[in-house]
């Protein structure tokens, strides 16, 4: 999925510890801002694979380069779960962003990428991506919920 709408979902969550107090504004930002960021290892492997670093081409190539690293896999969920509990015994807080931003990415990830797709081309950056009619209507309702639950 794309980086909005692992930011959403995230934010989605959040906003449910959010209304409950037991996140601020701010934490809620930066648990959306993680979700997106678990991507940065399509990067890193880019770089490892192709020996250059180029966000234009890691971004357009990510469907034809298994670009995953272990966070990606069952590893590193375990390796995530594991922490996130031994974190909230200790940092609450802290085990409420990594977990609320690394499980709802994985989530987000097992969504299937279903066409019909149209092709998008982002910001004049020649990023190009096939945005799937599916993933627009997540977003939308993302969205809306995001806006129905800040508001109760």
């Amino acid at each position: 999925m794309l980086p909005q709408t692992h930011f959403l979902t995230a934010f989605l969550i959040g906003t449910l510890f959010y209304n409950l107090n037991l996140i601020s504004i701010y934490l809620l930002f930066i648990i959306g801002i993680l979700a997106v960021l678990i991507d940065i290892d399509h990067l890193i492997n880019y770089l490892r694979k192709k020996k250059r670093l180029s966000v234009k081409e890691t971004w357009n190539n990510s469907s034809r380069i298994n670009e995953r690293s272990f966070i990606h896999s069952l590893k590193g969920i375990v390796l995530i779960f594991i922490l996130t509990i031994i974190l909230l015994g200790f940092y609450p807080k802290i085990a409420i962003i990594i977990g609320i931003s690394y499980f709802s990415h994985i989530f987000v990830d097992q969504i299937p990428k279903n066409p019909p797709f149209i092709k998008v081309k982002i910001f004049n950056f020649n990023l190009d991506k096939k945005l799937s009619y599916l993933e627009i209507g997540i977003d939308l309702i993302l969205l809306v919920s995001i806006i129905v639950i800040f508001y109760l």
